[in-house]
């Protein structure tokens, strides 16, 4: 009896071995995820490897409309994949709409740029039909601004539990780190997203103020004031930072009436090499700025009062090295690349349920 009691007890803890070892074996198939993008960025060593349960493969950008509905096709249709991560408007369109179409189980997490309702009808026939079809596919969105959030809620009707902030980060750190800062006797502003360079052209005219503009857009050169000099950037983080690094401070206006964030990559690259800055305040700027801390904020479309602060900085040594200082240090420290990376694999893994 005590023989065959012993075999039966070790009949059962082998079959609780075999048990365990399937159920673990299942648990790693579950957890352990597929993830594809186009986004090069995500291929970041030092975050992947903190995120070993989740497999993310970086898929070449296609270049051409064709090539982007057939690249959905693939992913949606043809894959295993469990899900997919993007940002450019193209990539999501399609995405969501073969997930749509065809009930495929795929994760979709993007990064959108929405519009406010435009006033025209078939303007606002297409923003909603594409704002439709990504509230129809995406599982879960990514915003960089908190106020994006409201915004895309109130006027979209976008969940607010689909949506989660992740802070944006200062591009090319490394170059910029490269580059030599100095005090010279002018002001620097750049970028090209819905900058608002005719408030700013109000603001300095008549000024003894030099102000060098580094940009792409085109001007008409009666709006331009004598002391404003368009520098057209070819695209390279030396060109279009460089006379940032030399300046005595940075100005970024910013147009009003749109509900997404813009610029933060350029003023968090200014703050980052210690420039104090002055931004509009629109969406996204109040996330990164604390006003009279780490920078100044004026109301959008108000060149008076933006005239006021530009005279104000320029005169006053000490704000400007304080201001400078304290962006510099938290920049540093809150938006580094890795950061940013980091947060969004957070929400890809709680996405697919890793």
């Amino acid at each position: 009896m005590e023989k065959n009691g012993r075999g039966k007890a070790k009949k059962s803890a082998d079959r609780r071995e075999r048990d365990d070892s399937d159920n673990g074996a299942a648990v790693q198939e579950i957890r352990m995820k597929k993830l594809a993008t186009i986004e090069g960025y995500l291929d970041h060593h030092p975050v992947r490897m903190r995120y070993p349960d989740m497999a993310v493969e970086t898929m070449e950008r296609p270049t051409t409309m064709a090539g982007m509905v057939w690249f959905a096709a693939k992913i949606v249709l043809f894959s295993d994949y469990d899900g997919f991560f993007a940002e450019g408007t193209r990539q999501i369109f399609f995405m969501s709409l073969f997930k749509w179409l065809f009930a495929k189980k795929i994760i979709l997490v993007c990064r959108p740029r929405l519009k406010a309702p435009p006033s025209g009808l078939l303007s606002y026939l297409k923003e909603w039909l594409k704002t439709r079809v990504f509230k129809m596919g995406v599982d879960h969105f990514i915003v960089i601004s908190t106020s994006e959030i409201e915004a895309y809620h109130t006027h979209w009707g976008i969940s607010k539990e689909k949506m989660t902030y992740v802070p944006f980060k200062v591009n090319s750190a490394d170059s910029l780190a490269e580059l030599e800062t100095g005090d010279e006797e002018f002001i620097y502003s750049g970028g090209t997203s819905l900058r608002d360079y005719k408030t700013l052209f109000e603001a300095i005219k008549g000024l003894d103020i030099q102000v060098k503009v580094v940009t792409n857009r085109d001007f008409d050169k009666e709006s331009i004031p004598r002391n404003a000099h368009i520098i057209h950037n070819s695209g390279t983080i030396s060109e279009f930072y460089a006379p940032c690094a030399r300046a005595r401070f940075s100005v970024f206006p910013i147009e009003s009436g749109y509900i997404r964030s813009a610029g933060q990559g350029s003023y968090l690259g200014a703050m980052f090499l210690g420039k104090a800055v002055i931004v509009s305040d629109t969406p996204g700027v109040r996330d990164i700025i604390d006003d009279g801390v780490n920078g100044l904020v004026v109301p959008p479309d108000n060149a008076p009062l933006l005239r006021e602060k530009i005279i104000a900085l320029w005169e006053d040594n000490d704000l400007r090295n304080r201001l400078g200082e304290t962006a510099k240090r938290q920049v540093r420290e809150y938006y580094t690349h890795e950061r940013y990376i980091d947060n969004i694999y957070r929400v890809l893994r709680w996405a697919l349920g890793v």
